[in-house]
């Protein structure tokens, strides 16, 4: 916008990565009138994401006695499309070894397999164990599905790995073999069971 007087501005524009740039050449103002014109600009695709443009556009009046400038600084930033993030199925486990004492744990293991997909997201970058002690392992992340394998005492019980694509979304496998507390039918006593007999005749009389 111009409080001068109207007619056909000059548009000059330039950055300092040499990136190439689309924009008009000329844009005709009127007096105390907002004009709109688009100007764009496009890095490289080798441009690496967080890369910093300074762009200066500059407008002139016909005559030279009117002109501004503005100066812009910018930020090449990767589009992201990808905002879900990668999913565990788990496969298989094999626990039946472990006692239910775990003061017995010592000389027992438990393992488990599990799968990594990343659907049509980026791909995943990286799988890691987030709890556990045991041995961990995982096929080639370029796989579109990653298989991982988890192999530990009895006495860690708890298992969680974390897997993360290419654009920073978290997924995560939790796995527990801890048995809740409680009893069983069959290890109930004579006296109980007595009890129980007792209770349930009495209540149907």
């Amino acid at each position: 916008m111009t409080q001068g007087t109207g007619g056909t501005y000059t548009i000059n524009a330039r950055n300092d990565r040499d990136f190439p740039m689309n924009y008009p050449n000329s844009i005709i103002l009127s007096t105390g009138q907002y004009a709109n014109a688009t100007l764009t600009i496009t890095p490289s695709a080798t441009t690496e994401s967080g890369t910093d443009v300074t762009l200066t556009i500059e407008a002139k009046s016909s005559s030279g006695v009117d002109s501004n400038y503005a100066v812009l600084r910018l930020s090449v930033v990767k589009k992201i499309t990808d905002f879900i993030p990668p999913k565990c199925e788990v496969t298989s486990v094999l626990a039946d070894d472990c006692p239910k004492d775990v003061s017995q744990c010592g000389p027992f293991r438990w393992e488990l397999s599990a799968n990594f997909t990343d659907g049509n997201g980026t791909g995943i970058e990286s799988i890691s164990l987030n709890q556990g002690n045991g041995r961990f392992t995982h096929t080639a992340l370029t796989a579109s599905i990653v298989q991982a394998y988890y192999n530990a005492s009895c006495c860690s019980q708890i298992l969680e790995i974390v897997a993360v694509d290419k654009v920073g979304n978290v997924g995560k496998c939790y796995h527990s073999i801890i048995r809740s507390a409680g009893f069983s039918a069959k290890t109930l006593s004579l006296p109980l069971w007595l009890c129980l007999l007792v209770s349930i005749f009495l209540a149907r009389s």
